[in-house]
Protein backbone atom coordinates (compact mmCIF):
# COMPACT_ATOMS: atom_id res chain seq x y z
CA UNK A 1 0.00 0.00 0.00
CA UNK A 2 1.48 3.34 -1.17
CA UNK A 3 0.24 7.08 -1.05
CA UNK A 4 -0.69 8.52 -4.65
CA UNK A 5 -0.04 12.06 -5.71
CA UNK A 6 -3.35 14.28 -6.23
CA UNK A 7 -3.28 16.04 -8.91
CA UNK A 8 -3.47 20.00 -8.19
CA UNK A 9 -5.84 23.13 -10.25
CA UNK A 10 -4.74 26.73 -10.07
CA UNK A 11 -7.40 28.65 -8.66
CA UNK A 12 -8.12 31.99 -10.41
CA UNK A 13 -7.69 35.27 -7.81
CA UNK A 14 -11.25 35.66 -6.15
CA UNK A 15 -13.36 36.83 -3.52
CA UNK A 16 -15.52 34.55 -1.07
CA UNK A 17 -17.95 33.24 -3.33
CA UNK A 18 -20.48 30.12 -3.78
CA UNK A 19 -20.15 27.24 -6.12
CA UNK A 20 -23.68 27.08 -5.13
CA UNK A 21 -26.21 29.36 -6.69
CA UNK A 22 -27.74 31.86 -4.70
CA UNK A 23 -31.41 31.77 -3.95
CA UNK A 24 -34.39 33.65 -1.70
CA UNK A 25 -33.62 35.40 1.75
CA UNK A 26 -34.09 32.09 4.19
CA UNK A 27 -32.19 31.52 7.44
CA UNK A 28 -30.03 29.19 9.47
CA UNK A 29 -30.78 30.25 12.61
CA UNK A 30 -32.88 27.15 13.65
CA UNK A 31 -30.48 24.75 12.30
CA UNK A 32 -28.71 22.80 15.53
CA UNK A 33 -25.11 23.63 15.45
CA UNK A 34 -22.23 20.45 14.92
CA UNK A 35 -21.13 19.71 18.42
CA UNK A 36 -24.69 20.03 19.87
CA UNK A 37 -25.60 16.81 18.13
CA UNK A 38 -22.55 15.09 17.45
CA UNK A 39 -22.61 10.86 17.35
CA UNK A 40 -20.44 9.27 19.70
CA UNK A 41 -16.69 8.75 18.79
CA UNK A 42 -15.68 5.78 17.57
CA UNK A 43 -13.18 4.42 20.09
CA UNK A 44 -10.98 1.43 20.08
CA UNK A 45 -13.34 0.65 23.00
CA UNK A 46 -15.51 -0.12 20.62
CA UNK A 47 -13.24 -2.69 18.74
CA UNK A 48 -12.07 -6.00 19.34
CA UNK A 49 -8.95 -4.41 21.60
CA UNK A 50 -6.44 -5.70 18.99
CA UNK A 51 -4.30 -2.45 19.65
CA UNK A 52 -4.65 -2.79 23.15
CA UNK A 53 -3.44 -6.22 23.11
CA UNK A 54 -0.01 -7.65 24.69
CA UNK A 55 0.75 -9.38 21.03
CA UNK A 56 0.35 -6.12 19.20
CA UNK A 57 2.61 -4.05 18.24
CA UNK A 58 0.65 -0.58 17.05
CA UNK A 59 1.92 1.65 14.38
CA UNK A 60 -0.72 3.70 13.63
CA UNK A 61 -4.87 3.95 14.85
CA UNK A 62 -7.78 6.90 14.66
CA UNK A 63 -7.89 7.06 18.48
CA UNK A 64 -8.13 10.68 19.68
CA UNK A 65 -8.93 11.96 15.93
CA UNK A 66 -12.75 12.16 16.73
CA UNK A 67 -13.74 9.87 14.62
CA UNK A 68 -17.43 8.90 14.43
CA UNK A 69 -17.78 6.71 11.26
CA UNK A 70 -14.97 4.56 11.31
CA UNK A 71 -11.98 3.37 13.33
CA UNK A 72 -9.20 1.89 11.72
CA UNK A 73 -5.35 0.77 13.44
CA UNK A 74 -2.64 -0.76 11.75
CA UNK A 75 -0.16 -3.47 13.79
CA UNK A 76 2.17 -6.03 13.83
CA UNK A 77 0.47 -8.99 15.45
CA UNK A 78 2.78 -11.80 16.75
CA UNK A 79 1.85 -15.12 16.96
CA UNK A 80 -1.38 -15.80 19.34
CA UNK A 81 -4.41 -17.73 19.54
CA UNK A 82 -6.97 -16.39 21.36
CA UNK A 83 -11.10 -15.67 21.41
CA UNK A 84 -12.94 -11.91 20.74
CA UNK A 85 -16.25 -11.49 22.23
CA UNK A 86 -19.02 -10.30 19.15
CA UNK A 87 -18.74 -6.45 19.01
CA UNK A 88 -21.66 -4.12 17.36
CA UNK A 89 -19.49 -3.10 14.05
CA UNK A 90 -18.28 -5.13 11.80
CA UNK A 91 -14.71 -5.47 10.85
CA UNK A 92 -12.59 -5.64 7.63
CA UNK A 93 -9.04 -6.86 8.88
CA UNK A 94 -6.09 -6.68 5.59
CA UNK A 95 -2.73 -8.39 5.57
CA UNK A 96 -0.23 -5.75 4.76
CA UNK A 97 2.63 -9.02 4.70
CA UNK A 98 2.51 -12.56 3.76
CA UNK A 99 1.84 -15.32 2.16
CA UNK A 100 1.19 -16.64 5.92
CA UNK A 101 -1.24 -18.84 6.87
CA UNK A 102 -4.07 -17.49 9.45
CA UNK A 103 -7.17 -20.22 11.24
CA UNK A 104 -10.20 -18.32 12.25
CA UNK A 105 -13.47 -19.80 13.69
CA UNK A 106 -16.67 -18.02 13.51
CA UNK A 107 -20.19 -19.23 13.46
CA UNK A 108 -18.96 -22.52 14.24
CA UNK A 109 -17.11 -22.72 11.09
CA UNK A 110 -13.34 -23.35 10.76
CA UNK A 111 -10.68 -22.40 8.31
CA UNK A 112 -7.33 -22.04 7.97
CA UNK A 113 -6.20 -20.25 4.75
CA UNK A 114 -3.29 -18.69 3.04
CA UNK A 115 -3.24 -14.69 3.03
CA UNK A 116 -1.33 -12.88 0.86
CA UNK A 117 -0.83 -8.98 1.01
CA UNK A 118 -4.03 -7.13 0.33
CA UNK A 119 -6.51 -10.06 1.37
CA UNK A 120 -8.52 -9.61 3.89
CA UNK A 121 -11.32 -11.13 6.41
CA UNK A 122 -14.73 -9.65 7.28
CA UNK A 123 -15.53 -10.32 10.87
CA UNK A 124 -19.58 -9.62 10.95
CA UNK A 125 -21.07 -6.92 13.73
CA UNK A 126 -22.29 -9.21 16.38
CA UNK A 127 -19.69 -12.48 15.85
CA UNK A 128 -17.66 -14.09 18.50
CA UNK A 129 -14.89 -15.48 16.39
CA UNK A 130 -11.53 -17.40 17.71
CA UNK A 131 -8.04 -16.34 15.85
CA UNK A 132 -4.68 -17.97 15.43
CA UNK A 133 -1.56 -16.19 14.12
CA UNK A 134 1.55 -19.14 14.18
CA UNK A 135 4.09 -16.04 12.46
CA UNK A 136 3.94 -12.55 12.99
CA UNK A 137 1.35 -10.53 10.89
CA UNK A 138 0.76 -7.03 9.75
CA UNK A 139 -2.50 -5.82 9.55
CA UNK A 140 -4.85 -3.22 8.80
CA UNK A 141 -8.25 -2.82 10.53
CA UNK A 142 -11.35 -0.97 9.80
CA UNK A 143 -14.50 -0.96 11.95
CA UNK A 144 -17.40 0.85 9.98
CA UNK A 145 -20.36 1.79 12.22
CA UNK A 146 -23.52 -1.21 11.90
CA UNK A 147 -25.95 1.89 12.10
CA UNK A 148 -24.03 3.44 8.77
CA UNK A 149 -24.12 -0.17 7.22
CA UNK A 150 -28.09 -0.49 7.62
CA UNK A 151 -28.75 2.89 6.29
CA UNK A 152 -26.60 2.56 2.86
CA UNK A 153 -28.48 -0.90 2.86
CA UNK A 154 -31.72 0.54 3.37
CA UNK A 155 -31.61 3.34 0.57
CA UNK A 156 -29.18 0.60 -1.89
CA UNK A 157 -31.28 -2.50 -1.01
CA UNK A 158 -34.70 -4.25 -0.45
CA UNK A 159 -36.27 -5.68 2.21
CA UNK A 160 -35.68 -4.72 6.10
CA UNK A 161 -32.21 -3.15 6.50
CA UNK A 162 -31.38 -4.35 9.92
CA UNK A 163 -32.10 -8.17 8.25
CA UNK A 164 -28.95 -7.28 5.64
CA UNK A 165 -26.18 -9.45 6.88
CA UNK A 166 -22.82 -9.24 6.49
CA UNK A 167 -20.76 -12.07 4.71
CA UNK A 168 -17.66 -13.22 7.28
CA UNK A 169 -15.10 -13.39 4.08
CA UNK A 170 -11.86 -14.67 4.55
CA UNK A 171 -8.82 -14.51 3.00
CA UNK A 172 -10.69 -12.66 -0.18
CA UNK A 173 -9.28 -9.91 -2.29
CA UNK A 174 -11.56 -6.71 -3.44
CA UNK A 175 -9.41 -3.80 -5.32
CA UNK A 176 -12.18 -1.01 -5.07
CA UNK A 177 -12.03 -2.20 -0.84
CA UNK A 178 -8.10 -2.12 -0.52
CA UNK A 179 -7.91 1.28 -2.11
CA UNK A 180 -10.22 2.71 -0.10
CA UNK A 181 -8.59 1.27 2.94
CA UNK A 182 -5.51 2.78 1.40
CA UNK A 183 -7.61 6.37 1.56
CA UNK A 184 -8.40 6.15 5.26
CA UNK A 185 -5.00 4.77 6.31
CA UNK A 186 -3.38 8.05 4.65
CA UNK A 187 -6.39 10.22 6.50
CA UNK A 188 -5.04 8.83 9.71
CA UNK A 189 -1.99 8.73 9.28
CA UNK A 190 -1.35 12.55 7.76
CA UNK A 191 -4.99 14.03 9.86
CA UNK A 192 -5.98 17.44 8.67
CA UNK A 193 -8.03 19.59 11.63
CA UNK A 194 -10.65 19.68 8.47
CA UNK A 195 -10.70 16.09 7.28
CA UNK A 196 -13.93 14.48 9.45
CA UNK A 197 -15.75 15.47 6.11
CA UNK A 198 -13.35 13.56 4.12
CA UNK A 199 -13.64 10.42 5.90
CA UNK A 200 -17.25 10.58 6.92
CA UNK A 201 -17.62 10.12 2.92
CA UNK A 202 -15.12 7.33 2.38
CA UNK A 203 -16.60 5.81 5.55
CA UNK A 204 -19.98 5.56 3.46
CA UNK A 205 -18.26 4.63 0.34
CA UNK A 206 -16.35 1.73 2.11
CA UNK A 207 -19.83 0.72 3.63
CA UNK A 208 -21.49 1.10 0.47
CA UNK A 209 -18.98 -1.64 -1.28
CA UNK A 210 -19.33 -4.24 1.87
CA UNK A 211 -22.90 -3.62 1.28
CA UNK A 212 -22.77 -4.06 -2.77
CA UNK A 213 -20.24 -7.01 -2.50
CA UNK A 214 -20.01 -8.40 0.53
CA UNK A 215 -23.36 -8.68 2.25
CA UNK A 216 -27.21 -10.86 1.38
CA UNK A 217 -28.54 -7.36 0.54
CA UNK A 218 -30.21 -7.39 -3.02
CA UNK A 219 -29.33 -4.33 -4.14
CA UNK A 220 -30.49 -1.52 -6.84
CA UNK A 221 -28.46 0.68 -8.90
CA UNK A 222 -29.25 4.32 -8.07
CA UNK A 223 -28.74 6.97 -10.82
CA UNK A 224 -29.09 10.63 -9.33
CA UNK A 225 -31.43 12.22 -11.77
CA UNK A 226 -32.17 15.55 -9.83
CA UNK A 227 -29.74 17.34 -7.33
CA UNK A 228 -30.62 19.18 -4.20
CA UNK A 229 -33.66 21.73 -4.40
CA UNK A 230 -32.88 25.75 -4.80
CA UNK A 231 -33.99 26.31 -0.96
CA UNK A 232 -31.89 23.52 0.21
CA UNK A 233 -28.68 24.98 -1.51
CA UNK A 234 -29.09 28.07 -0.32
CA UNK A 235 -29.72 27.11 3.21
CA UNK A 236 -26.79 24.47 2.55
CA UNK A 237 -24.57 27.35 1.45
CA UNK A 238 -25.62 30.35 4.11
CA UNK A 239 -24.39 26.58 7.16
CA UNK A 240 -21.48 26.18 5.31
CA UNK A 241 -20.57 30.02 5.13
CA UNK A 242 -21.21 30.80 9.23
CA UNK A 243 -19.51 27.49 10.28
CA UNK A 244 -16.28 27.35 7.92
CA UNK A 245 -14.23 27.89 11.18
CA UNK A 246 -15.67 25.17 12.37
CA UNK A 247 -15.67 20.75 11.85
CA UNK A 248 -18.23 20.07 9.46
CA UNK A 249 -19.23 16.48 9.24
CA UNK A 250 -21.50 14.53 6.15
CA UNK A 251 -24.20 14.16 8.91
CA UNK A 252 -24.25 17.47 9.79
CA UNK A 253 -24.36 18.95 6.39
CA UNK A 254 -27.01 16.53 5.83
CA UNK A 255 -29.01 17.43 8.22
CA UNK A 256 -29.73 20.62 7.24
CA UNK A 257 -31.31 19.21 3.64
CA UNK A 258 -33.12 17.36 5.66
CA UNK A 259 -31.66 13.95 3.53
CA UNK A 260 -29.54 11.26 4.59
CA UNK A 261 -25.80 11.26 4.33
CA UNK A 262 -25.35 8.70 1.91
CA UNK A 263 -28.23 10.20 -0.46
CA UNK A 264 -27.14 14.14 0.63
CA UNK A 265 -23.66 13.21 -0.76
CA UNK A 266 -25.09 11.27 -4.51
CA UNK A 267 -27.87 14.64 -4.60
CA UNK A 268 -24.76 17.24 -3.64
CA UNK A 269 -22.54 16.82 -6.88
CA UNK A 270 -25.29 16.69 -9.11
CA UNK A 271 -25.54 20.65 -9.07
CA UNK A 272 -22.34 21.37 -7.85
CA UNK A 273 -19.83 19.08 -9.59
CA UNK A 274 -18.30 18.92 -6.48
CA UNK A 275 -18.31 15.94 -3.18
CA UNK A 276 -18.98 18.05 -0.16
CA UNK A 277 -15.59 17.67 0.94
CA UNK A 278 -14.24 19.23 -2.56
CA UNK A 279 -16.74 21.95 -1.73
CA UNK A 280 -16.06 23.00 1.85
CA UNK A 281 -12.24 22.93 0.91
CA UNK A 282 -12.96 25.41 -2.00
CA UNK A 283 -14.83 27.46 0.30
CA UNK A 284 -11.84 27.61 3.09
CA UNK A 285 -9.64 28.60 0.23
CA UNK A 286 -11.56 31.03 -1.20
CA UNK A 287 -12.02 32.61 2.07
CA UNK A 288 -8.49 32.68 2.71
CA UNK A 289 -7.07 34.26 -0.51
CA UNK A 290 -10.11 37.17 0.07
CA UNK A 291 -8.44 37.40 3.79
CA UNK A 292 -4.78 37.34 2.53
CA UNK A 293 -5.89 40.12 0.08
CA UNK A 294 -8.02 42.76 1.63
CA UNK A 295 -6.78 42.09 5.42
CA UNK A 296 -3.49 42.46 7.46
CA UNK A 297 -4.39 39.09 9.41
CA UNK A 298 -1.23 37.12 9.85
CA UNK A 299 -1.62 33.94 7.87
CA UNK A 300 -1.51 31.70 11.10
CA UNK A 301 -4.84 33.63 12.51
CA UNK A 302 -6.50 33.17 8.83
CA UNK A 303 -5.88 29.58 8.88
CA UNK A 304 -7.82 28.85 12.06
CA UNK A 305 -10.40 31.54 10.94
CA UNK A 306 -10.53 29.41 8.08
CA UNK A 307 -11.16 26.11 9.72
CA UNK A 308 -7.69 24.48 9.25
CA UNK A 309 -6.51 24.79 12.62
CA UNK A 310 -2.86 26.04 11.83
CA UNK A 311 -0.62 27.31 9.34
CA UNK A 312 1.32 23.97 7.83
CA UNK A 313 -2.42 22.85 6.97
CA UNK A 314 -3.30 25.75 5.13
CA UNK A 315 -0.10 25.95 3.06
CA UNK A 316 -0.48 22.50 2.34
CA UNK A 317 -3.77 22.64 1.29
CA UNK A 318 -3.25 26.13 0.03
CA UNK A 319 -0.35 25.32 -2.43
CA UNK A 320 -2.01 22.19 -3.62
CA UNK A 321 -4.92 23.74 -5.07
CA UNK A 322 -3.97 27.08 -6.02
CA UNK A 323 -0.10 26.06 -6.65
CA UNK A 324 1.44 28.81 -4.30
CA UNK A 325 1.61 29.03 -0.84
CA UNK A 326 -0.25 32.06 1.08
CA UNK A 327 2.30 34.12 1.71
CA UNK A 328 3.19 34.16 -2.16
CA UNK A 329 0.01 34.34 -2.92
CA UNK A 330 -0.33 37.65 -0.90
CA UNK A 331 3.02 39.27 -2.37
CA UNK A 332 1.62 38.58 -6.19
CA UNK A 333 -1.14 39.84 -5.47
CA UNK A 334 -0.41 42.81 -3.67
CA UNK A 335 -2.45 42.04 -0.70
CA UNK A 336 -2.74 44.16 2.78
CA UNK A 337 -0.94 41.70 4.99
CA UNK A 338 2.33 42.07 6.04
CA UNK A 339 3.07 39.53 9.07
CA UNK A 340 3.12 35.80 7.79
Amino acid sequence: MSNRPQNSQPLAVCRPQSYISQGAETSTSTIQTEDQRLPDIFTSADTHGFINADFSEVYLTSDGLGWTSIFISRQKENPYQQHFAGRPDPLVSFALNGPLTFSRTINGVSLKRKFLPGSFGIVPGGAAFDGRADVPLESLQIYVRQAIVEEIAGELGKGDPSKIEIIPRFAAFDRLLEQLAIAISNAAQDPLPFSHLFVDQLARTFAARLVVEHSTAKTESFQATEGLSHRQLKLLNEYIEENLQAPLSLPGLARVSRLSPNHFARLFKKPTGLTPYQYVLRRRIDRAQYLLIETNTPVAQIAVECGFGDQTHLTRAFKRLSGVTPASYRRKTNGGGRAT
